[in-house]
């Protein structure tokens, strides 16, 4: 297809609007209301344009192009046209400093000004010098505004995290309000109001905190403007550089922009070429990743206790003292613990350390707990080895998506957001399979509310439905089908409907989608994977997927752990569990413990040398012996593969912090003082190189390719047919007692980042996710005479924990939802049974 602008042929392919053929061929057309993610919205008009043959200007952002199609971009009409429109939007917006004579020498005037609570020129401004106003202004030339100027003086909103919201700098270009709507799913924001009374605000002007916004910071990354700016970056000025790495506080990889100054973090942003998340992020990639940075536990040097004092002492004289205490211990007497947030290069060095040369099987791996994990041993038993890598494709290609006990939108907003695509824009069916009402099941066609804990009754009910209604033509494409109806022989549906809490009709009704045709998506968490009937509840599931023709997509926790599983896919298949661990430390048979990653120790109980490998200073460096401080991400080279099997590279986007270490480089050194002979390795591309030769799984990725920032995966071989697992006998789920009367769901918590609890350091991020709060319904906080933050204990067989009262009316009665953190080993605490009691003095 051929088109003209201003004179020059274009050829374009696809389906495209003007203003984007144009800015594709370098043509310029100011615009303040469009976005490339949003669907055009035609309300600023700052990009009308002349088209030959229509009698009206037409805004080019919402203009489709056509063959032959001519367009004018800057008559002198437009022009004019342009400035007034400028002049009407500027006419409600502090504009001083816009139009200002002075304002080429401004640097030169304006020693004087003096810092106020409001804004009413662009250099009190804090978006000054990152404005989209201020380049719009510049690109149409006006120099002067020929209407009053109107200050609106609305309210600064200031009472929620993270960033603020001042209306008095607001164009209303409704970006904001539609990414929240059609990227975000949420419509926290809108416009309220009409006329010239029209602002963007909440439903009954609540807070964001109330009215649901998950922070995630696109609205601020849109907004042309001052109106929404982020607190942590109001007076920090602009960036001197900019570099881009992966952000490795959760299981994904997102691609972040970081702006940096003087070896500091400014503020990071989603990379619009992100080839995980398009653009979009997270509160904690958006607005957190500053703070596991430059967070005042950090530990910028050697540490060593001298009669019970610390002393900061150099690499050299530290690592030597370790290990020379280490060489004192039998291999039997020694364990190491590793951290998900490692890269694949850290814990190559470290399975080096723990079994070439300390000699010690003692190696505590959290990646075994992961849901990748679980689902990857339950299949290996079977004989069955199927793809675990998977993209957006596998999401957007469904046309049904269930979700299992996981709250996606808190914990894993990305895929949601491709879930969102999948269910707004390509029709596809939601189903929802989870105990608490989330805040995504309003998208869903069907929610099954089932007791906590109860997950394999209820997807064993609908296999035997399904089997029952002779499925042949989707049901017995796998073998063993024969064999899967005498196993669920056993099951009946009456005892489902009790355990469940669901109706049979309920069940038939999504055993009825379940068998329509076409491809159906299984995603599955923490929640149900990790908990110690996670096998069961994964077995039930994939015998369901093979009946209706779909893939299982386990959902990651931590950064690192399906690349730390690929490192022990070619051997022994055992693992130390972390209880076990415990009990020998307890029994202080464990007497030299070396904390690469967090580890909650037996209370009154601690191994006769204690090493932590951390960056932060936390209650594990304050009972250690030795503390090695490592590097964060940002400061951090080395590699990680995300959930879904795709390899990136974490490239440093800061020098490293006082005299911290990257955790490969402390364990290859250590290595060396135990023994000489060991290589010495200078760089990750070297740890890379062996890595390629030892694991089959990452063999064809080269340090180059990394560094290129290619796109690959890690290498499948999917073997063995599909077929059946047999079920087992049915258990029973968790039932409240006298004692113990409620049910007890504790949701996945990953906020956190080798071991600093988000919400513990930050009250920002406590308004918005505490991990200490504890969910109830009304009814049950007023029957036991609860208020919203009174502080109980709940207690239960895996031990008594403090929480504050919070009431929320989605949760059922007689449960408590809680999302105690770090979620991760024995503190998955799904699915017990427990007491609620007020503490003394609270």
């Amino acid at each position: 297809m051929k088109i003209i602008i201003d004179g020059k042929t274009i050829e374009i392919e696809g389906k495209k609007t003007v203003l984007e053929a144009a800015r594709e061929n370098g043509i310029s057309i100011p615009s303040l209301c469009d976005h490339p993610r949003l669907i055009p919205f035609s309300g600023c008009r700052l990009c009308l344009v002349q088209v030959k043959g229509s009698r009206r200007y037409l805004p080019a952002c919402s203009t489709e192009c056509g063959e032959g199609l001519e367009v004018k971009t800057r008559t002198p009409q437009l022009v004019r046209l342009r400035k007034q429109i400028l002049e009407l939007i500027l006419s409600e917006h502090p504009n001083a400093c816009l139009i200002c004579t002075e304002k080429v020498n401004c640097d030169d005037h304006k020693s004087t000004i003096r810092k106020v609570g409001e804004v009413t020129g662009c250099v009190l401004c804090p978006n000054n010098g990152r404005c989209q106003l201020q380049d719009i202004v510049t690109e149409i030339g006006l120099e002067s505004v020929g209407h009053p100027s109107v200050y609106r003086e609305l309210e600064v909103r200031r009472s929620d995290p993270f960033f603020d919201r001042n209306y008095n700098l607001c164009i209303l270009c409704g970006r904001c309000v539609r990414i929240c709507r059609e990227v975000r799913g949420l419509s926290t924001l809108t416009f309220i109001q009409r006329g010239p009374n029209t602002v963007v605000g909440t439903a009954m002007d609540e807070s964001l905190l109330r009215a649901g916004c998950q922070f995630c910071g696109a609205c601020v990354d849109v907004c042309p403007t001052g109106a929404l700016t982020e607190k942590s970056m109001k007076y920090e000025g602009l960036p001197e550089q900019t570099d881009q790495t992966i952000c490795t506080l959760c299981s994904l990889g997102c691609l972040m922009d970081v702006h940096t100054r003087g070896n500091r973090i400014l503020y990071s942003q989603p990379a619009a070429n992100g080839p995980v998340n398009d653009g979009q992020a997270c509160v904690k990639g958006r607005f957190f990743l500053k703070e596991v940075v430059h967070n005042p536990k950090r530990i910028t040097r050697p540490m060593v206790r001298e009669n019970q004092e610390w002393v900061e002492k150099g690499w050299e004289e530290t690592l030597a003292f370790v290990a020379r205490k280490l060489k004192t211990f039998k291999s039997g007497e020694m364990a190491l613990v590793e951290s998900s947030q490692a890269s694949c290069e850290e814990g190559f060095v470290l399975r080096s350390l723990a079994g070439g040369i300390l000699k010690t099987g003692n190696l505590i791996r959290p990646h075994v707990q992961a849901p990748v994990s679980v689902y990857q041993r339950m299949m290996d038993r079977a004989g069955i080895q199927p793809g675990l890598n998977y993209d957006a494709a596998a999401i957007d290609g469904a046309e049904t998506i269930v979700v299992l006990g996981t709250d996606i939108a808190a914990t894993q907003p990305i895929i949601w957001l491709q879930v969102l695509d999948a269910v707004k824009y390509k029709r596809a069916e939601l189903i929802v399979i989870a105990s608490p009402e989330f805040s995504f099941s309003r998208y869903a066609g069907t929610w099954l509310r089932h007791f906590p804990g109860s997950e394999t009754p209820v997807l064993t009910g609908i296999s035997k439905l399904i089997l029952e209604r002779e499925e042949e033509g989707r049901a017995g494409r796998a073998a063993g089908r024969a064999a899967l109806a005498a196993d669920l022989e056993g099951w009946s549906l009456k005892d489902v409907e009790k355990d469940t809490g669901l109706t049979l009709e309920a069940i038939h009704k999504l055993t009825e989608k379940l068998s329509s045709p076409g491809p159906v998506a299984y995603l599955f968490g923490a929640e149900t994977a990790s908990r110690p009937d996670g096998e069961a509840v994964l077995t039930a599931l994939w015998n369901l997927s093979l009946q209706t023709e779909g893939r299982l997509i386990p959902l990651g926790m931590e950064s690192n752990e399906r690349g730390l599983m690929e490192l022990d896919r070619d051997g022994d298949g055992k693992w130390t569990a972390l209880e076990e661990i415990q009990q020998t430390i307890k029994d202080r048979k464990i007497k030299a413990l070396y904390a690469a990653g967090p580890i909650k120790l037996p209370l009154k109980a601690k191994p006769q040398f204690l090493v932590v490998q951390t960056p932060y200073w936390d209650e594990m460096a304050e009972a250690a012996d030795v503390v090695l401080p490592t590097v964060s991400s940002a400061e951090e080279d080395g590699t990680f593969v995300n959930t879904g099997g795709r390899i990136q590279r974490c490239t440093p986007v800061l020098e490293p912090l006082g005299d911290t270490r990257p955790g490969w480089w402390i364990l290859n050194q250590l290595s060396r003082k135990l023994k000489s002979q060991v290589t010495e390795y200078k760089r990750t591309s070297d740890i890379w190189k062996e890595i390629r030769k030892e694991v089959d799984a990452l063999s064809g990725v080269t340090a180059a390719f990394l560094k290129e920032g290619g796109d690959l995966f890690v290498k499948e071989s999917p073997a063995g047919e599909p077929a059946y697992i047999p079920p087992g006998q049915p258990g029973k789920p968790p039932r409240p007692t006298k004692q113990r009367p409620f049910l007890w769901l504790n949701l996945a918590n990953l906020d956190s980042y080798r071991g600093l609890v988000f919400s513990r350091e930050d009250k920002g991020f406590r308004l918005f996710r505490d991990e200490s709060r504890a969910l109830l319904h009304p009814e049950d906080a007023s029957t036991l005479e609860l208020k919203v933050g009174d502080e109980v204990i709940l207690e239960s067989a895996a031990g008594n924990f403090s929480c504050r009262v919070r009431l929320d009316d989605r949760v059922a009665p007689g449960s408590v939802v809680t999302a105690l953190a770090p979620f991760r080993f024995a503190d998955n605490r799904a699915s017990h049974v427990l007491t609620v009691k007020l503490k003394r003095g609270s």
